[in-house]
């Protein structure tokens, strides 16, 4: 059974300067004259577990790694790093108190790919590899039990940001979504960082930015 499996003693060690995260899927057994590591899976950071079942050979281990100038921590903190580090970024979603008015803005003004009815409780929509929903105010007050405060007119707590390729194209995008029912927040400027942006609202309040660095939305990061 697991619970009569011993929970490994370790530590995470991490060459000077790197930003260090433990990998918990890749824990072994240590010869110390032949160290297994787990390496962390995003390229982006380098981070070895080392554990053990000998405490002695642990230490002896610690002291090692030490002595060459890693940083080591108690094992301890590397799961407290570790869970902080396992939760992404996977969405947001909208509250909305007329789910057919919003339906029909994000989808036939802004472009949405929404196949929802417009009577439906929920959308839920990837776009852009990001997940964007919808969710009907009654419907979710039901479902978490709770009652909930919601702005009139401008909502200023957050923003979705939108991005067109060119300049020309966030002049045109606002036009066009003016044109269709959009709430004037601020007309397309050029920035002093270099975007061009300019701000809408949908037909609840919510902001939504259009911007462009004038570059193709996959190179726009390049450098950044």
């Amino acid at each position: 059974m697991l619970g009569e499996i011993p929970m490994p003693a370790g530590f995470l060690l991490t060459k000077k300067i790197l930003t260090i995260i433990i990998n918990m899927t890749y824990s072994c057994r240590v010869d110390f004259n032949k160290i297994h590591m787990g390496r962390e899976r995003n390229e982006d950071r380098q981070a070895d577990c080392i554990t053990s079942y000998d405490l002695k050979k642990l230490d002896e281990m610690y002291a090692y790694y030490a002595d060459k100038g890693c940083e080591v921590l108690p094992l301890e903190e590397c799961m407290r790093k570790r869970r902080l580090d396992v939760m992404r970024l996977d969405g947001f979603g909208l509250l909305a108190e007329d789910m057919g008015k919003m339906i029909r803005f994000y989808r036939d003004v802004l472009g949405f790919e929404i196949k929802e009815a417009e009577d439906t409780s929920n959308v839920y929509l990837v776009k852009d590899g990001t997940l964007f929903l919808l969710y009907g105010r009654k419907d979710f007050e039901k479902m978490t039990n709770r009652r909930y405060e919601y702005v009139r007119g401008l909502n200023g707590h957050s923003e979705i940001a939108l991005y067109v390729d060119t300049f020309d194209e966030v002049d045109a995008a606002f036009k066009n979504a003016i044109e269709n029912g959009a709430t004037p927040v601020l007309e397309p400027e050029l920035e002093p960082w270099g975007q061009r942006t300019c701000y809408i609202a949908d037909p609840e309040g919510n902001l939504i930015e259009i911007g462009s660095w004038n570059k193709p939305f996959e190179d726009k990061d390049a450098g950044r």
